[in-house]
């Protein structure tokens, strides 16, 4: 006989256990459907893998050098701690930016903290610098009696 025992093992298999032909079955349309699909599968995980790795680009978070312009406020001074060289302002609200609150400020001129007093009404530039919260061009509009 020329039969190969290979053939006559498998086909006894089919034989006896007839759910192994819809496992072979099944394994060769997965097999038939990676191959038929397989440009498609490859060009999305390419894709994905690129949309997922371009965040993590080294110059993609940098911050602008240029600070940003400063805005105008106005409030009433609360109190002055020349030791610390801060003011504490109560201000009104900055459209867009902040709501009215009270909280300390450091001037950009310190000589500036001799001549407030607290219940002085002031306009001034604020800006956001790396030392915090910073006020200049701070103009008293209406001074409390001392």
């Amino acid at each position: 006989m020329g039969d190969s025992p290979f053939l006559v093992l498998v086909f006894s298999r089919y034989l006896i256990y007839p759910e192994s032909q819809d496992i072979f079955f099944k394994m060769n349309q997965f097999n038939n459907f990676i191959h038929k699909h397989l440009r498609a599968i490859l060009t999305s995980f390419v894709v994905l893998a690129a949309i997922g790795l371009s965040g993590c680009q080294p110059g993609s978070t940098q911050k602008s050098t240029e600070a940003p312009a400063p805005e105008h406020l106005t409030g009433v001074v609360v109190g002055v701690d020349k030791a610390k060289g801060l003011v504490t302002v109560k201000h009104d609200a900055i459209p867009g930016k902040m709501d009215a609150m009270t909280m300390p400020f450091s001037p950009a001129n310190p000589a500036v903290l001799s001549q407030l007093h607290p219940g002085d009404k002031i306009s001034a530039d604020f800006s956001v610098q790396a030392n915090g919260a910073v006020l200049d061009n701070i103009k008293v509009l209406d001074e409390k009696s001392k």
